[in-house]
């Protein structure tokens, strides 16, 4: 039997590695994926908090003889997963002694949408999730003993080079401290060597300063020195996001209900298992409490600390950080399987009808989420970066920021080398050019200007070398005197006011999508931002040249793929307004706020509108729009004139 037991686990791990091979990206995924692999490439710095350790694990993966950087790159998230998998087999398996139900935990692990897309991409959650288990069998299974309790500390701390989300293993860690220590109080010099294993732990986080001064091409906000490394650690650029604003109750109730009802929706079928459970309570509580615990604080725990909007970019950003809420259910699911076997010991036919009902119920999830997340043909995300670069003029000068645009371009230009003809500024100061010092060393300025004069100055500078330069978002065109802007493709263009203006569609002839499905069932936020954002320029193109008829069946695609993005409705609104179709941008702002009654930019656009077809609407419009906009310091300047609107119609 022994024997046996030995060659289990390298059997397990070969079974779920040729699984996940089969369907691993050989490209990247949208988000971070690009400036993932990109970063772990080149052992640069990732975005805040840098990601120490995923950075070096990344890019010895990315030394292997065999694919793509990309493929290398996401085969550490394909690794990981596996031994995340053997590590709740372990944990089963320690905690009933059989070898069936831990199985079963796997099985029903692997059946979870979750779980295949972080495995199967550059990311950092299924290594956090790895952590995280890792240190529950270090700590929690074993005898206590406090080698075992300073080991576990000592991995906290390396697991917050992977994700700070590792906190939450904490309040275990304390409470099975407490219970097995209660009659042997620790001494001062052991809490000494628990500050001191958690210190060592973090160590990893030296590497961040420094790569940061050697000045790799991925440097993301360059921490090498303390106050930059310390804004870096605290993640100070996403303050706003996760902790600088305060949401309303309602939006915490939205994301709890939205938490289960994606945990039910991949594991509906644990009901049929969690139930029995109750009569086996006590025998299985004393088993299943860190697991259980993992669910509440990496489930309701996270929706109450963190400050997000219910909003569809937040919904996706949020589904990530439960995975480990996600991966613990099925431990407790293998321990309650554990006693339901176990209580129909004298009837053997029960026993097999509990495991086949177990197996059946298992096969269609994960028979269905294979299809949904067989990223083997995958190239969007890579197709997009190409795309947008290649249709670029040569010799050009972009200014460009956000997720979705910079970080195909950061795989496109530092791993595949492509278009080493280009300038690109990257205004958030995170990657490519610094704008700042670009200025400073064409201008000797001190760094005291604003952004947008920076810009002005460099775009004329360029100008005057017959580079083309192009802006990710419209700039207005009252910066450029002596220049015209003018879009291009899914960019705007600033070009001297006597040149002539190029064919608006000869941009999208660079493009071409690989869709690894049928365009229709795209789901996810970015899917669905890159793809309508395409058909929006697209067809914004078509109405340029007055060729209604085929922008209006551009549009008709970007209305089914878009439906679901609040701000693809607002801005067709504000294009349809532009160009006089006013009843056509009424509906799409009208489905902007259904998607987010509180959209403040929408009820604004919305209420200028009603002023051309209806004062009554308007007035009604524009009172909405102060009631949403209320207390939002960015809408100050807009509040202002909406008050004046409103004073001016009520007359």
């Amino acid at each position: 039997m022994r024997r046996v037991k030995i060659f289990v686990l390298p059997i397990i791990f070969l079974l779920i590695t040729a699984f996940l091979l089969k369907l691993l990206n050989a490209t990247m995924n949208l988000g971070d994926a690009a400036e993932f692999i990109a970063s772990n490439y080149v052992l640069g710095v990732s975005h805040p908090p840098g990601y120490p350790l995923y950075g070096l694990i990344g890019h010895i993966f990315s030394l292997l003889p065999i694919g793509s950087v990309a493929w290398r790159v996401n085969l550490a998230s394909l690794f990981f997963g596996a031994l995340t998998m053997i590590l709740i087999y372990l944990i089963v398996r320690e905690n009933t002694g059989n070898i069936l139900a831990a199985a079963v935990a796997v099985l029903i692990c692997l059946a979870g949408n979750l779980f295949l897309e972080q495995s199967l991409g550059a990311e950092v959650y299924i290594f956090n999730a790895f952590f995280f288990f890792l240190i529950y069998y270090a700590a929690i299974i074993p005898r206590p003993t406090k080698p075992v309790f300073y080991l576990s500390v000592f991995l906290v701390g390396l697991g917050l080079g992977m994700h700070y989300l590792i906190l939450f293993i904490i309040p275990v860690l304390i409470i099975k401290f407490a219970l097995d220590f209660k009659q042997n109080k620790p001494l001062f010099r052991q809490y000494v060597i628990l500050i001191f294993a958690f210190l060592l732990g973090l160590t990893c986080f030296v590497y961040l300063p420094i790569r940061a001064i050697e000045g790799p091409p991925v440097n993301w906000g360059s921490p090498h020195n303390l106050k930059l490394l310390v804004s870096h650690l605290k993640r100070e650029q996403y303050r706003i996001l996760e902790f600088g604003k305060t949401v309303t109750i309602q939006d915490k109730i939205l994301f709890l209900r939205e938490f289960f009802e994606q945990f039910f929706k991949q594991y509906y079928y644990l009901l049929l298992f969690l139930l029995p459970g109750i009569f086996f309570i006590k025998r299985v509580g004393k088993k299943s409490w860190p697991a259980l615990l993992i669910f509440l604080l990496v489930g309701p725990g996270i929706v109450f600390l963190l400050q997000f909007s219910f909003e569809e970019l937040n919904l996706s950003r949020m589904r990530a950080y439960y995975l480990p809420a996600f991966l613990s259910l099925p431990i407790v699911i293998g321990i309650i399987l554990e006693r339901l076997v176990a209580s129909a010991r004298k009837v053997p036919v029960s026993r097999i009808l509990v495991l086949l009902a177990l197996l059946i119920a298992v096969f269609f999830p994960i028979s269905r989420h294979v299809a949904e997340n067989n990223f083997r043909r995958y190239s969007l995300g890579l197709d997009f970066g190409r795309n947008m670069l290649i249709s670029l003029p040569g010799n050009a000068t972009l200014f460009t920021g956000g997720d979705n645009r910079v970080t195909p371009f950061c795989y496109v230009v530092t791993v595949e080398n492509r278009r080493p003809d280009l300038i690109i500024f990257d205004l958030s100061r995170n990657l490519f050019y610094d704008i700042f010092q670009a200025y400073k060393a064409l201008s000797r300025s001190a760094l005291t200007v604003p952004n947008e004069k920076i810009e002005n100055y460099l775009v004329n500078y360029y100008l005057k070398f017959n580079r083309s330069v192009l802006f990710s978002l419209r700039p207005e065109e009252k910066r450029f005197p002596a220049g015209r802007v003018y879009a291009y493709g899914l960019f705007s263009a600033v070009l001297p006011r006597s040149a002539p203006l190029p064919d608006p569609l000869t941009p999208f002839r660079y493009f071409n999508y690989r869709f690894r499905k049928n365009e229709t069932e795209y789901t996810e936020y970015m899917e669905q931002d890159v793809v309508s954002g395409y058909y929006y320029h697209l067809g914004k193109a078509y109405i340029e040249l007055g060729q209604v008829e085929k922008a209006g069946s551009v549009f008709a695609n970007l209305s089914r793929l878009g439906g679901r993005l609040k701000h693809i409705h607002n801005n067709l609104g504000v294009l349809f307004k532009r160009y006089g179709y006013w009843l056509a941008a009424e509906a799409e702002f009208e489905k902007a706020l259904y998607l987010d009654s509180g959209y403040a930019e929408a009820a604004f656009n919305y209420a200028q509108l009603m002023e051309k077809i209806d004062k009554k609407k308007a007035i009604l419009a524009w009172r909405k729009y102060l009631v949403i906009a209320a207390g939002q310091k960015e809408e100050a300047r807009f509040i202002k004139l909406a008050g004046s609107r409103l004073e001016k119609l009520m007359k």
